[in-house]
């Protein structure tokens, strides 16, 4: 081997032996104590690794599958900061709520921060956080309305590690799944802060889930309500859930997920909502799955692939800017064309037709005669055919 091959060898050896010396950043660790149902109050209690310094922690402002910048700011009170036991003094941001400033003394390595988040007893305007999401039997918990983390860090790239305290005997759902449940608490995998966000957990009282599909990509509803009869669902509401699945990968093949769920929390002082995540949807009614109106059948497109008209997931940050904000890769908006009118309700009815033969595998509609037909229709709107 000659000289300079040794050294390349050399510098080789050493720049690898570098990058498995660098460790992976330690974790935030969020604890969530979600038992104070009477009062509607969730703790937090956040352990934030730092350097010594100023440092801009951020609540989370941008929401998956909200259309705002609405994290529900206006919740947070009786936020705490301290290093070592020695309690620290913040200050807000005086440009952007969503900010706090503090500075990290001499040789502390983390911070401690504690916060509680308030869940409105009654709606006081439009979208999460302003709508209550606990009752005293039952709670949907978006995660992002409990933490904070640097300013700086992409959400995506944040390590955290979250255990949930629930209300005794209480069942729980969520597309996250427990490394391990100790009596009522919940241990979390960790996961990037972008994923934390996204999977909300339901949890209640009285508790059911349904599976509606099995294998990989399987679906389930689970129902928690203010009331064991609330959670009654009728067979053909079922059947109709169940139909939905095979319909929509006849339509756009395999979904985008791993398992899905539909979260869906019925209380008396609830809002009729719903909110698109990766691999759940997070539901809100005032009223049973069979009253007046289904909450489920109306949200059928949650579990589509994105590019079908749902709205792309986005991950949980302070700034919509640069790493913050990304599309599943591979799929992309769809938007229905202005002035679609009657052919698009035809075009429809013809597309559901064919998904349901196809779901019953039955293909009535071979792919020749989609060809003579498109082509049929194109000489129509031209008025002449091909010369």
């Amino acid at each position: 081997m000659s000289l300079t091959h040794l050294k390349l060898s050399l510098a080789l050896l050493a720049l690898l032996a570098a990058a498995a010396g660098v460790a992976a950043p330690p974790p935030i660790t969020l604890e969530v104590d979600a038992r104070d149902v009477t009062r509607a109050i969730q703790h937090a209690h956040l352990v934030i690794p730092v350097h010594p310094g100023p440092l801009t922690l951020a609540y989370p402002k941008w929401i998956p599958g909200e259309h705002a910048p609405d994290g529900p700011i206006t919740q947070l009170v009786s936020l705490e900061i301290s290093a070592g036991g020695t309690s620290l003094p913040w200050r807000r941001d005086p440009l952007d709520a969503f900010l706090f400033r503090v500075e990290v003394p001499r040789g502390a390595a983390t911070l401690d921060v504690r916060f509680d988040y308030l869940s409105p007893p009654k709606a006081f305007a439009d979208g999460y956080g302003r709508t209550p999401n606990m009752t005293p039997h039952l709670l949907i918990l978006p995660l992002n309305h409990l933490v904070l983390y640097p300013y700086d860090a992409a959400a995506d790239t944040v390590p955290i590690r979250a255990e949930v305290h629930l209300p005794a005997g209480w069942k729980f759902d969520g597309a996250l799944h427990p490394e391990r449940v100790e009596g009522d608490t919940l241990f979390l995998p960790v996961v990037s802060l972008s994923t934390l966000v996204d999977s909300p957990i339901l949890a209640g009282e009285y508790f059911r889930t349904v599976p509606l599909s099995a294998g990989a990509g399987s679906t389930r509803i689970s129902i928690a309500a203010d009331a064991p009869g609330d959670l009654a669902v009728s067979e053909a509401t079922l059947a109709g859930l169940r139909r939905l699945v095979p319909e929509a990968v006849a339509l756009f093949g395999p979904g985008h997920y791993r398992e899905y769920v539909w979260l869906v929390a019925l209380g008396n002082d609830l809002n009729q909502n719903g909110l698109e995540h990766h691999e759940s949807t997070d539901i809100r009614d005032n009223e049973a799955l069979d009253g007046r109106r289904s909450p489920v059948g109306v949200r059928g497109h949650d579990a589509l692939p994105r590019g079908s008209g749902a709205q792309d997931p986005e991950p949980a940050c302070h700034s919509r800017a640069g790493a913050c904000v990304h599309r599943r890769r591979g799929f992309t908006p769809r938007r229905r064309p202005a002035g679609a009118g009657v052919a698009q309700s035809r075009r429809y009815r013809e597309r559901t037709a064919r998904v349901r033969r196809r779901a019953r595998g039955v293909d009535a509609d071979p792919p020749g005669a989609r060809l003579l037909r498109r082509d049929a229709a194109g000489v129509a709107r031209r008025g002449h055919a091909h010369p």
